[in-house]
Protein backbone atom coordinates (compact mmCIF):
# COMPACT_ATOMS: atom_id res chain seq x y z
CA UNK A 1 0.00 0.00 0.00
CA UNK A 2 1.16 3.53 -1.06
CA UNK A 3 -0.71 6.54 0.48
CA UNK A 4 0.53 9.87 -1.43
CA UNK A 5 0.05 13.48 -0.74
CA UNK A 6 -1.48 15.00 -3.60
CA UNK A 7 -0.68 18.61 -2.71
CA UNK A 8 3.08 17.80 -2.43
CA UNK A 9 2.62 15.52 -4.77
CA UNK A 10 5.02 12.91 -3.03
CA UNK A 11 4.72 9.74 -1.72
CA UNK A 12 4.11 9.95 2.54
CA UNK A 13 3.97 6.66 3.27
CA UNK A 14 4.13 2.62 2.15
CA UNK A 15 2.81 -0.28 3.90
CA UNK A 16 5.04 -3.42 2.85
CA UNK A 17 3.08 -7.10 2.34
CA UNK A 18 -0.32 -5.71 3.55
CA UNK A 19 -1.91 -8.43 2.12
CA UNK A 20 -0.50 -11.76 0.53
CA UNK A 21 -0.62 -11.01 -2.79
CA UNK A 22 -3.35 -8.83 -5.07
CA UNK A 23 -4.71 -5.98 -3.47
CA UNK A 24 -7.54 -4.66 -6.02
CA UNK A 25 -9.70 -2.35 -3.69
CA UNK A 26 -8.89 0.54 -1.27
CA UNK A 27 -11.86 3.15 0.40
CA UNK A 28 -11.34 5.66 3.01
CA UNK A 29 -13.87 6.56 5.49
CA UNK A 30 -15.27 9.78 4.84
CA UNK A 31 -13.91 11.26 7.95
CA UNK A 32 -10.55 9.81 7.34
CA UNK A 33 -9.84 8.02 10.35
CA UNK A 34 -9.51 4.66 8.35
CA UNK A 35 -8.57 3.57 5.38
CA UNK A 36 -10.34 -0.45 4.16
CA UNK A 37 -8.31 -2.71 1.77
CA UNK A 38 -9.30 -5.73 -0.27
CA UNK A 39 -7.45 -8.05 -1.02
CA UNK A 40 -7.40 -12.29 -1.82
CA UNK A 41 -10.38 -13.25 0.70
CA UNK A 42 -10.00 -10.64 3.56
CA UNK A 43 -10.66 -7.14 4.13
CA UNK A 44 -8.55 -5.19 5.70
CA UNK A 45 -8.76 -1.37 8.05
CA UNK A 46 -6.14 0.56 8.95
CA UNK A 47 -6.16 3.56 11.02
CA UNK A 48 -5.28 6.10 8.93
CA UNK A 49 -3.32 8.08 11.62
CA UNK A 50 -1.26 5.22 12.51
CA UNK A 51 -0.87 3.47 9.97
CA UNK A 52 -1.66 -0.09 12.36
CA UNK A 53 -3.83 -2.93 11.15
CA UNK A 54 -7.23 -2.23 13.02
CA UNK A 55 -9.37 -5.43 11.96
CA UNK A 56 -9.07 -8.16 9.21
CA UNK A 57 -12.88 -9.32 8.13
CA UNK A 58 -11.92 -13.06 6.58
CA UNK A 59 -14.97 -12.05 4.30
CA UNK A 60 -14.61 -13.90 0.78
CA UNK A 61 -13.46 -17.01 -1.20
CA UNK A 62 -11.60 -15.23 -3.82
CA UNK A 63 -10.40 -11.83 -4.51
CA UNK A 64 -12.25 -8.89 -3.64
CA UNK A 65 -12.82 -6.98 -6.55
CA UNK A 66 -15.05 -3.92 -4.85
CA UNK A 67 -15.43 -2.17 -1.60
CA UNK A 68 -18.21 0.79 -1.04
CA UNK A 69 -18.78 2.64 2.02
CA UNK A 70 -22.52 4.03 3.45
CA UNK A 71 -21.08 7.89 4.13
CA UNK A 72 -22.16 7.92 7.84
CA UNK A 73 -19.38 4.54 7.58
CA UNK A 74 -21.60 2.48 8.99
CA UNK A 75 -21.97 -0.20 6.43
CA UNK A 76 -19.24 -1.85 4.28
CA UNK A 77 -19.98 -3.72 0.78
CA UNK A 78 -17.34 -6.04 -0.77
CA UNK A 79 -17.31 -7.85 -3.89
CA UNK A 80 -15.69 -10.63 -5.28
CA UNK A 81 -14.90 -12.92 -7.57
CA UNK A 82 -16.37 -15.32 -5.83
CA UNK A 83 -20.15 -14.22 -7.10
CA UNK A 84 -20.96 -12.80 -4.00
CA UNK A 85 -22.04 -9.27 -2.26
CA UNK A 86 -21.77 -8.89 0.97
CA UNK A 87 -22.75 -6.38 3.68
CA UNK A 88 -20.64 -5.52 6.92
CA UNK A 89 -21.59 -3.57 9.94
CA UNK A 90 -18.44 -2.11 10.91
CA UNK A 91 -19.16 -1.01 14.13
CA UNK A 92 -20.39 -4.63 15.37
CA UNK A 93 -17.78 -6.24 12.99
CA UNK A 94 -20.20 -8.42 11.98
CA UNK A 95 -21.98 -9.72 8.49
CA UNK A 96 -25.07 -8.41 7.79
CA UNK A 97 -26.13 -9.73 4.65
CA UNK A 98 -25.12 -11.85 1.25
CA UNK A 99 -26.53 -11.96 -1.51
CA UNK A 100 -24.82 -14.41 -4.51
CA UNK A 101 -25.05 -12.96 -7.93
CA UNK A 102 -24.28 -15.96 -10.05
CA UNK A 103 -21.31 -14.36 -11.75
CA UNK A 104 -18.54 -12.49 -11.04
CA UNK A 105 -19.16 -9.15 -9.53
CA UNK A 106 -17.04 -6.51 -10.86
CA UNK A 107 -17.33 -3.16 -9.00
CA UNK A 108 -19.95 -1.77 -6.18
CA UNK A 109 -20.76 1.22 -5.20
CA UNK A 110 -23.45 3.18 -2.33
CA UNK A 111 -25.63 5.48 -2.99
CA UNK A 112 -24.72 9.22 -1.73
CA UNK A 113 -28.25 8.50 0.20
CA UNK A 114 -27.52 5.21 1.46
CA UNK A 115 -30.36 3.68 -0.10
CA UNK A 116 -28.53 1.62 -2.58
CA UNK A 117 -26.21 -0.70 -3.52
CA UNK A 118 -25.13 -0.65 -7.26
CA UNK A 119 -23.02 -3.75 -8.92
CA UNK A 120 -21.67 -4.52 -12.15
CA UNK A 121 -21.29 -8.08 -13.01
CA UNK A 122 -19.83 -10.17 -15.91
CA UNK A 123 -23.39 -10.75 -17.08
CA UNK A 124 -23.51 -7.72 -18.36
CA UNK A 125 -26.28 -6.23 -15.86
CA UNK A 126 -25.98 -3.31 -13.34
CA UNK A 127 -27.90 -4.58 -10.29
CA UNK A 128 -29.49 -2.28 -8.10
CA UNK A 129 -30.16 -2.98 -4.66
CA UNK A 130 -32.89 -1.56 -1.82
CA UNK A 131 -30.64 -1.29 1.38
CA UNK A 132 -32.96 -0.16 3.39
CA UNK A 133 -32.46 -2.73 5.65
CA UNK A 134 -35.31 -3.46 8.31
CA UNK A 135 -34.91 -6.16 11.27
CA UNK A 136 -35.21 -9.21 9.77
CA UNK A 137 -35.10 -7.96 6.40
CA UNK A 138 -33.08 -9.19 3.33
CA UNK A 139 -31.51 -6.74 0.55
CA UNK A 140 -34.09 -6.63 -2.10
CA UNK A 141 -33.44 -6.78 -6.42
CA UNK A 142 -34.72 -3.53 -7.81
CA UNK A 143 -33.47 -3.64 -11.11
CA UNK A 144 -31.71 -6.09 -13.46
Amino acid sequence: IKIWDLEKRTLEYTIQKAHPLTIKSVVVTSDGKYFITGGIGDIKVWDFSTKELVHTFEAHERLITGLALTSDNKYLASVSDDMNLKLWDLSSKELVEVEREGHYIFSVLISEDNRYIITSSADETVKLWNLELKEQQRLSLIHI
